[in-house]
């Protein structure tokens, strides 16, 4: 039987063992072959065989004395880690059973008894257990899970009702403890050590101390019988619960877990598996061990984590994909003791980052502190669909890309409220009707967590990934995706955030509003895309007004992303455009005076003569008055101590506003344009 081994079934997930892979591979081949999907993976085939078959040839030129050599460095790292071993953590991960297909029974009892999943005909998220029986799994085109099984019921995915129902487990596990970081919608760490030193009693107070354990099986080791597995949910036997007295940690924690369990089950029909170690590695190994609806305990003891670890499947260990563990196959390492045992090798053909992550992981440790703030390094969300064009005749992107685009930035800017959370970074991902998978990402010089502010930047990112790809094709080439997505990682909480958006935003709704155009002095009405667009136009042709007569009918700043394109050459070192939005930079020299701001060399404007007036002159801080410095790191720098320090100006009397020279008056009126305060002086 010949073709890819990416075209194989990955029987790692729980309800899919025992499985008769061989007539399931056949069909899953079968069915591929001839598609883009076959085609791309006998590509990435080809490829990852070329680079073991280097990494083959580099070892093959290693000499014994190379080996030994390497093995003695790392006997010295692997003591320094052993040192570091800590054992005093109760680390518990928390996985949700088939989290979206399990929530889409549970809202149609229909689909409770036949095999389904989530998603479409391009791309499947998951499955109940009743199709994973038949080899259908997440990650997996749904025409060849149709053709694994042909009565699979397949739905469309909820996200808004999924975010909703992982708010209700997140609610519930807070009330056990605080110290918990949420990975992902169905799975969270939790750290309950103080919680279970705060249960635990003495000897003395203990009613079941002296009395012999009520079961040998410590970690709870339970094995689902088939009827278990073919009835998602079904209540567990009570046989796997330590036999340990109340004054035991092991059988404290363990009863916690079974509390918060049952208590996810009650409030939202839904079942939850865990793992409970002293580290988040063994603890995210162990929740997979008794599901569905279980949880495994592996004690803190060294030598017992220690033969855990060694007959783990290197496939098994979170973080090794299919290409590191093609790449450690090769070198006859199969189980997480061959790492140790080829420790020697590896240190000539792994980075020293990666040899360090594999020894860290041969000794069973992991992380031990779980921190909200740290947990979620990035939102993402994307959706797959049937091959639709990107592009239109004349290379703009199609009204279905850009409604695609909007859904998306607008479900991303829910989460991430959701969480209070904002990003500096914001990525676009787009897989490709030949299934090639290309991404483009750009930092902002500010967080952002709104919808506009999203899908501004995602669409930017797009056309410039579409307008790359087109300069190789031949004129009129359109492009055929099938997935899109957008994440924003780079978090900052929304709650620190100090921007003069923030500051000159108007609670009520911009619909009836206008905007003055800071070049023209044009009324425009308040949408984002369209003002920038003519404000772009104005600075190219240079129709300059004096600051007076262009501010004169301002309504409120406009919630802006990009400014004057102009600008964004000048004074944008990350690749972003310049943001009205203060700065988030928290190192530079931000009490530079502007004699020494004015004494330095300006480049000569090769934009025409209305982008050097905005150059060459200070602007006027909205919040001291104060001349400053019109490079906009600098200006952005100095409003950001004014917002922290709390100068800000407060509105006084009427008379005393009269008062007000007229630079000051112009600088210190919130609703003016934020063109505003770049204020020139003559």
């Amino acid at each position: 039987m010949t073709g890819p081994n990416s075209l194989t079934l990955n029987d790692g997930k729980a309800g899919m063992q025992g499985l008769d892979k061989e007539r399931i591979n056949r069909i899953i081949r079968e069915t591929s072959k001839g598609s883009k999907f076959f085609q791309h993976a006998e590509k990435k085939e080809k490829e990852l065989k070329n680079k073991v078959d280097k990494m083959l040839k580099e070892r093959g030129e290693l000499t014994e004395q190379m080996i030994k050599q390497s093995e003695l460095e790392l006997d010295g790292v692997l003591a320094r880690l052993e040192s570091a071993r800590d054992l005093t953590r109760d680390i518990v991960h928390v996985d949700m059973d088939a989290f979206y297909a399990a929530v889409e029974m549970r809202d149609n009892p229909a689909l409770k008894d036949v095999p389904m999943a989530v998603g479409g005909s391009a791309m499947l998220s998951t499955s109940n257990y009743l199709a994973r029986r038949f080899g259908v799994r997440a990650a997996m085109p749904g025409f060849i899970a149709k053709k694994l099984c042909p009565g699979l019921v397949i739905v469309p995915g909820h996200h808004e009702k999924y975010s909703a129902v992982s708010s209700q487990v997140m609610e519930i596990i807070g009330k056990f403890t605080s110290e918990f970081a949420a990975m992902s919608l169905d799975e969270v760490y939790c750290d309950l050590t103080d919680v279970v030193q705060n249960r635990t009693v003495s000897p003395e107070e203990c009613p079941e101390h002296g009395e012999p354990p009520l079961f040998n099986n410590l970690n709870g080791s339970h094995t689902p019988n088939n009827d278990e597995v073919s009835k998602p949910g079904a209540a567990r036997d009570e046989v796997s619960k330590p036999g340990l007295c109340w004054c035991r940690r092991e059988r404290v924690v363990w009863n916690v877990v079974e509390e918060m369990r049952r208590e996810i089950e009650t409030t939202t029909q839904l079942t939850a598996s865990a793992g409970l170690s002293c580290n988040t590695f063994l603890a995210k190994v162990c929740s997979d061990l008794n599901k569905p609806n279980g949880q495994y305990f592996l004690p803190s003891d060294r030598e017992t984590i220690m033969d855990f670890v060694a007959e783990l499947e290197i496939k098994k260990v979170p973080g090794i994909g299919r290409v590191q563990q093609a790449y450690l196959s090769a070198l006859g390492v199969n189980k997480v003791s061959d790492l140790i045992t080829h420790r020697g090798t590896l240190a000539h053909l792994f980075t020293p980052a990666t040899v360090h992550s594999y020894l860290y992981t041969a000794l069973g440790l992991g992380s031990n502190q779980v921190s909200s703030d740290e947990g979620r390094r990035s939102i993402s969300t994307e959706n797959t669909f049937s091959d639709t064009n990107v592009n239109t005749g004349n290379n703009k992107l199609t009204p279905e890309i850009v409604v695609m685009l909007s859904e998306l930035s607008e479900t991303l800017a829910n989460r991430l409220k959701a969480e209070n959370l904002a990003g500096e970074t914001v990525s676009v991902k787009m897989k490709l009707a030949t299934f090639e998978i290309l991404q483009r990402s750009r930092t902002q010089s500010h967080a952002v967590s709104t919808k506009e502010e999203i899908e501004f930047t995602a669409r930017e990112l797009l056309c410039q990934l579409v307008k790359e790809l087109l300069e190789i094709k031949p004129p009129g080439h359109r492009l055929s995706a099938r997935l899109l997505g957008v994440r924003v990682n780079k978090f900052v909480t929304s709650t620190k955030q100090s921007s003069l958006l923030s500051f000159t935003r108007n609670s009520s709704s911009n619909s009836n509003k206008t905007w003055s155009c800071p070049v023209c002095g044009t009324c425009l009405p308040a949408q984002i895309v369209s003002f920038n667009k003519h404000v772009d136009s104005c600075i190219v042709k240079g129709d300059v007004v004096e600051p007076d007569n262009a501010m004169s009918e301002v309504k409120e700043a406009p919630n802006i992303i990009k400014p004057v394109s102009g600008l964004q050459q000048n004074h944008s070192d990350k690749g972003s455009g310049v943001s009205i939005t203060l700065s988030s930079i928290k190192s530079g020299d931000m009490g530079a005076s502007a004699s020494d701001q004015r004494g330095k060399k300006r480049k000569s404007s090769e934009e025409g003569p209305a982008l050097q007036k905005f150059i060459d002159k200070r602007w006027t801080c909205p919040i001291c008055c104060k001349l400053v410095s019109s490079d906009l790191t600098t200006f952005n720098l100095h409003i950001d101590r004014c917002l922290n320090k709390g100068q800000q100006s407060q509105q006084s009397s009427s008379s005393d506003k009269r008062q007000r020279t007229d630079e000051q008056s112009e600088a210190g009126d919130q609703k003016q344009s934020l063109f505003k305060y770049f204020k020139r002086t003559s």
